[in-house]
């Protein structure tokens, strides 16, 4: 009785074949080309989940940054305006509303 070598044998010998099939793919330029580009891709992907987590954060923060921004720019002119022609004053004033606003940030 001879046995014919294309028959299926079981469901090991199959996986055994197919998994010997992908390996030897793999080891072939489209196959490495193809790794790379899902490698890229699974990073992309990793990247933009880990970086756009916290949005509503991120807007809330800038958000304030620029009204600090704002208040102590507003400041500094008032500063300038109240001594137009004494600097020493000026300088003083404005080192203080400075310090506000990095205490502020």
């Amino acid at each position: 009785m001879m046995m014919d070598l294309d028959a299926p044998r079981g469901r090991q010998a199959t996986l055994k074949h197919c998994c010997r099939s992908v390996a030897t793919f793999m080891c072939t330029q489209v196959g490495v080309g193809g790794i790379i580009v899902c490698y890229a891709l699974v990073g992309a992907s990793v990247f933009m989940a880990l970086e756009t987590n916290d949005d509503a954060m991120t807007d809330v923060v800038l958000k304030n940054v620029t009204r600090f921004r704002d208040e102590a720019t507003g400041k500094l002119w008032n500063d300038y305006m109240s001594n137009p022609f004494n600097e020493s004053e000026w300088s003083a004033a404005a080192n203080v509303t400075l310090h506000e606003f990095q205490v502020e940030l």
